[in-house]
């Protein structure tokens, strides 16, 4: 017996990849993109000014640090490996700032904004507005926290950040009778120890002449804010250099 012959099949035919349309929204610091197409692609490409930012299929999960504040417009590109069609998406990306506390004694806070330095203007606390700088000097600033506002055009953010409140004593050259100190702390109104008191009008440099050699501590205190250092004065022994 002869088997009856299979029917032919159909001939195939290119398949266009025709995107229906794409969503952007923001998430957690992260823009997610979703797309839909008419047919099933076999990938994606998304990419922005020529530069492809990922590839497969969507969502695409991209970080909004690195994308400029504003409108911004992606490419995305599907394929069936024969045929493609790209389609642009609009994504309004908000405006931010960050600002990190810096370590102890720094005179400079690290911060990184998607707003365009150039042409903007910071405030920190009530102002007045500068060119933006970053790092920014915070050498003026007191202990606790501080506001700070970056503009340029209609895009604006602000954040905050908190000092430490610190003190820093070197240890002076041999048989000085005095010690260079620096605090953010203001000295207007603060009190010093050193060792174990009594606490006095704080003046710098400390005068170091009734102290004998050796390792000593300083307090400074402001009302609710103080910091401790120590430094150490070299001695003679018999009037000669201690050796």
């Amino acid at each position: 017996f002869s088997s009856p012959s299979s029917p032919p099949h159909p001939p195939s035919l290119p398949c266009r990849a025709a995107i229906l349309d794409c969503d952007g929204v923001i998430t957690s610091g992260a823009l997610l993109i979703s797309c839909q197409a008419a047919f099933l692609p076999i990938g994606y490409t998304i990419s922005q000014d020529g530069t492809i930012l990922g590839n497969g299929f969507p969502p695409y999960n991209l970080s909004i640090l690195t994308l400029e504040a504003g409108v911004q417009k992606f490419l995305i590109t599907a394929t069936t490996g024969v045929t493609g069609a790209s389609t642009l998406a609009s994504v309004s990306i908000p405006a931010y700032l960050q600002c990190h506390t810096p370590s102890d004694y720094a005179s400079s806070v690290s911060c990184s904004s998607n707003i365009p330095l150039t042409g903007a203007q910071c405030i920190i606390d009530v102002g007045p507005a500068t060119p933006c700088i970053f790092p920014m000097n915070t050498s003026t600033l007191a202990p606790g926290t501080h506001n700070i506002t970056i503009s340029n055009s209609n895009l604006s953010s602000s954040t905050s950040f908190v000092l430490k409140a610190y003190l820093q004593c070197h240890t002076p050259s041999d048989y000085a009778s005095s010690v260079s100190c620096s605090s953010n702390i203001p000295l207007t109104g603060a009190q010093c120890i050193i060792d174990v008191g009594p606490a006095t009008p704080c003046t710098f440099p400390v005068n170091t002449s009734t102290l004998v050699p050796g390792t000593h501590y300083i307090t400074i205190s402001y009302g609710n804010l103080s910091s401790s250092a120590s430094f150490i004065l070299e001695g003679e022994v018999g009037g000669e250099e201690e050796r």
